[in-house]
C-alpha cells in the first residue's frame, strides 16, 4: 500500500475514536447532571420536563409544571387553587366554604362533599368523580368534568370552556353550556333544564334524563 494511502487510512481511524470516546464522555456527563436521572422518583426527569428534581410533588401536567397538593381530611375553609397548582382533595373529606380554581387543577374524588360552590376560571381544569357538592359548579375559559354518580345540587353553568363532559351524574339544578369547544352530557339525570348553546365542536347529549326543559346540542 502506498505511503500516502496508509497514512490517510490512520488519520481517519484516529478521527473516529476521537468522536466516539467524545459522545461517550458527553452522554456520561449529561446523565452525571441529572439530564436523565429522576432523582425525585416523581416519574420525571429534568430532561422530560420535571420543573424541579428535588421535589416529588412538582412535576409536569398537561405541558406545565404544577405543584401537587393532597388533602385527604376536612377543610374549615375556602380552599383557592393557584396557577401553579394541583390540588387533589379525596377520601370522603368536606370542604365547609368554596373552592376557586384560578388557573390551576382541582380533583375531586372518593366522596368528597363540598358544602359552597366550586369556581373555575383562567384556564383552570375541574375533576369531579364520585362526589357531592351542594353549590353551584361554574366554570369559565377552562374546563369542567364532572363523571361517575356525582352529586351536583345547585347548578352547572359553563362559559366558553374548551371542553364539557358531565356523565352518569344527578343533577338537581340546571346545566347551561354556552360557547364551548366540546361537550358530551350523556346518562345524567337533570332535575332542572339542560341547554347546550351555541358548541363550536363535538356535540353528545344522549341518554339524559330532565325533568325541565331540554335544548340539546345545535
Amino acid at each position: 500500500m502506498e505511503p500516502k494511502k496508509k497514512r490517510l487510512q490512520l488519520i481517519l481511524s484516529i478521527s473516529l475514536v476521537s468522536i466516539i470516546l467524545i459522545t461517550s464522555q458527553s452522554l456520561v456527563a449529561f446523565a452525571g447532571n441529572g439530564g436523565w436521572e429522576d432523582k425525585d422518583n416523581d416519574g420525571y426527569s429534568t430532561f422530560q420536563g420535571d420543573c424541579d428534581d428535588n421535589d416529588p410533588n412538582v412535576y409536569p401536567v398537561d405541558g406545565r409544571c404544577l405543584t401537587t397538593i393532597e388533602i385527604d381530611s376536612d377543610v374549615e375553609d375556602d380552599v383557592e387553587v393557584g396557577s401553579d397548582e394541583q390540588v387533589i382533595i379525596s377520601n370522603g373529606a368536606t370542604v365547609e366554604g368554596n373552592i376557586k380554581i384560578e388557573g390551576g387543577t382541582l380533583i375531586l374524588s372518593e366522596g368528597v362533599i363540598v358544602k359552597g360552590n366550586v369556581e373555575i376560571e383562567k384556564g383552570g381544569a375541574l375533576e369531579i368523580s364520585g362526589s357531592t357538592v351542594e353549590g353551584n359548579v361554574k366554570g369559565k375559559d377552562g374546563s369542567t368534568t364532572i363523571i361517575d354518580t356525582t352529586i351536583i345540587l345547585g347548578n352547572i353553568e359553563s362559559d366558553k370552556e374548551e371542553s364539557v363532559i358531565i356523565m352518569d351524574s344527578t343533577i338537581d339544578g340546571n346545566i347551561l353550556v354556552k360557547e364551548a369547544n366540546s361537550v358530551t352530557v350523556t346518562g345524567n339525570t337533570v332535575d332542572g333544564n339542560l341547554e347546550i348553546d351555541n358548541t363550536s365542536g363535538s356535540c353528545i347529549d344522549t341518554g339524559n334524563n330532565v325533568n325541565g326543559n331540554f335544548d340539546g346540542c345545535p
